[in-house]
């Protein structure tokens, strides 16, 4: 099958995956056996390890080997790598480096050019593939972008090239990152960082993961990604939240704006993509998909009893204005506190993500109650709520503050490790709404979330657990940097 497939690889048309019914010539920088460049490295991942794997094993002569090689493999790595993509797709570009690295070997003229290629090269990953934190620019996927650039390296070291021109300061930056933004990622690269560990000779690379490594991590700001967390260690334990005010969290979703809450007793933080916004922890207007686009980070107070961010964006949605501040207590509780404006009246939607079995609510069955378009299809029950609600057990207590008859949905997912999602919707030209995720106290206290207040300038409400209050004040009409602030009391 390879020999065959060499015999044609150079003669197959183009295909434009934008449309598929066309079809160009051998020159063009379109795919070939895939339906797009990614696709084809995938393919060629394939590929390459049984051709070279064959030949170790005895399974070809040297005379086939030698002609895959030429007829396929390099004429696929160098088709790839001149295909153009814009703004530095770190997935697709360097998915392609792994494609290459076993060829590029085969041929020492190419390796060290495309080690200082402008375009593709590795040093050129290196400086603008990746923000200046460190993080990849693909957001949620930065281990698919730090494997293969690891495997690059390797690649380099192996071919002669010194270790410490290599391995220096701007590429270890991509391995710190992970720490940056824990524990909010995907995948987990436990064979890169072990790698990375060893090269670099910080041995905290290898552990990223543990427990212990978590827990001692600040609150963190990745101004240039677009995401921040809060960071706290209770009994060497850590409770983290986090925030995507820039960038996407998973690749090219509509789900700027979102919160994620990660505690020992539970996370609501999902590494999973989709298209729709009502299926991310954001806020979705008039039940339609974000116009991603990159908000702004108002308050960030990263240490202290009281920890907060804040963030606003008025370009998610026209004539809308989010705002969301996430607060944590010494305790290791969280409040989410919202705001929703528009002069206009509009419909808005919160996923109330880490709710899987509200407590005490009558749901009444009504087939696609809130429509079939926008992944909106399938939310089959509703209830109308007054006041706090939410869901107790031994581990946890969360309390969702909406306003008065306010309209519940809940959909249950087809895929069984999805469980559950609980819409909360509300319609209005300003609304307000909370959630409380308090994780840290003994069974039988009593916890209490309830409105104070509500004013076109200022929201007020009271978290009790046990014989504390936390009066949380969001005041809008005083500075950005200003605007969240707790007082403490004990009843």
């Amino acid at each position: 099958a390879l020999l065959e497939i060499g015999q044609y690889y150079e003669k197959y048309p183009r295909v434009d995956w934008r449309n598929t019914d066309a079809e160009y010539g051998v020159d063009s920088h379109l795919a070939g056996l895939g339906h797009n460049a990614l696709e084809e490295a995938w393919m060629m991942e394939v590929f390459i390890p049984c051709w070279d794997h064959m030949r170790f094993w005895n399974e070809m002569s040297d005379d086939e080997y030698l002609t895959i090689m030429n007829t396929f493999i390099l004429p696929a790595a160098r088709y790839m790598y001149r295909y153009p993509v814009g703004g530095f797709n770190n997935m697709a570009q360097e998915t392609r480096s792994r494609v290459a690295y076993w060829a590029l070997l085969l041929d020492r003229r190419e390796w060290l050019r495309k080690l200082y290629d402008r375009g593709l090269g590795f040093k050129a990953q290196l400086q603008h593939g990746f923000s200046d934190e460190g993080w990849s620019f693909e957001g949620h996927y930065h281990s698919h972008s730090v494997k293969p650039m690891l495997f690059w390296a390797e690649i380099y070291v192996k071919a002669g090239y010194p270790v410490e021109k290599i391995y220096n300061a701007e590429f270890k930056r991509i391995f710190d990152a992970y720490l940056l933004k824990a524990p909010f990622w995907n995948g987990e690269p436990i064979i890169e960082s072990r790698i990375a560990a060893q090269r670099f000779d910080d041995p905290i690379l290898a552990h990223y993961n543990d427990a212990e490594v978590l827990a001692k991590i600040p609150s963190t700001n990745l101004p240039s990604l677009g995401f921040t967390a809060l960071r706290r260690n209770i009994d060497g334990h850590l409770y983290a939240a986090g925030m995507n005010w820039g960038i996407h969290e998973k690749r090219g979703a509509p789900d700027r704006m979102g919160v994620f809450i990660s505690s020992p007793f539970f996370t609501t933080y999902r590494k999973t993509y989709n298209k729709y916004s009502v299926d991310q922890a954001t806020i979705v207007v008039d039940g339609g998909n974000q116009t991603p686009k990159r908000g702004t980070l108002d308050q960030f107070v990263p240490d202290g009893q009281v920890r907060i961010m804040s963030a606003s964006n008025s370009e998610l949605y026209d004539g809308v204005t989010i705002y969301r501040t996430v607060i944590n207590l010494e305790n290791g509780a969280f409040i989410v506190m919202d705001r929703c404006a528009s002069d206009t009246e509009r419909t808005y939607d919160w996923p109330a993500t880490g709710i899987q079995q509200p407590d005490g609510i009558d749901f009444v069955g009504k087939k696609d109650a809130l429509g079939v378009t926008n992944g909106y299809d399938g939310f089959n029950e509703v209830a109308i709520v007054n006041g706090a609600w939410g869901e107790r057990d031994d581990s946890k207590t969360v309390l969702v503050l909406p306003w008065p008859d306010t309209m519940l949905a809940r959909k249950i997912h087809k895929q069984e490790w999805r469980g559950q999602t609980v819409l909360v919707r509300r319609r209005g030209k300003t609304v307000d709404a909370g959630i409380a995720y308090v994780s840290n106290h003994a069974n039988n206290t009593p916890v209490k979330f309830e409105w104070i207040s509500r004013q076109a300038q200022k929201s007020v409400a009271d978290l009790t657990v046990g014989a504390r209050v936390w009066r949380v004040v969001i005041d809008y009409s005083a500075p950005p940097e200003q605007r969240a602030g707790v007082q403490v009391r004990t009843d």
